[in-house]
């Protein structure tokens, strides 16, 4: 009888050693899953406001130098404007990127 108390205690021992292997498998699996959710959200959001933003400059250059070419007073207006416009959004997008880090570096403090 006095064995009995041991051997039990051996198999809740084995027992929960497997139980605390399983956690960590299932652990494993969900980060692994995690990161293939995560790639449609960043292609559809950051991507795109992060090209705006780095090749916004170099689009209103180019409009400008195709307008300064001889297009007409006609057409070189309405391009200012549009780079004009092109040049707010990317000024805003700047400023939302920028809070947007100015967060996450205080949250991670």
């Amino acid at each position: 009888m006095s064995s009995w108390p041991l051997s039990l205690a051996r198999a809740l021992s084995a027992f929960a050693g497997n139980i605390r292997l399983k956690r960590r498998q299932m652990a494993k699996e969900k980060a692994a899953k995690t990161t293939v959710k995560i790639i449609f959200p960043l292609v559809l959001f950051l991507f795109p406001s992060m090209f705006l933003v780095l090749l916004g400059p170099a689009v209103l250059s180019i409009l400008r130098g195709m307008a300064a070419m001889g297009q007409g007073p006609e057409r070189r207006n309405r391009l200012e404007k549009d780079s004009a416009v092109l040049q707010q959004r990317c000024t805003v997008m700047r400023k939302l990127l920028h809070r947007g880090r100015v967060a996450s570096a205080s949250m991670q403090v």
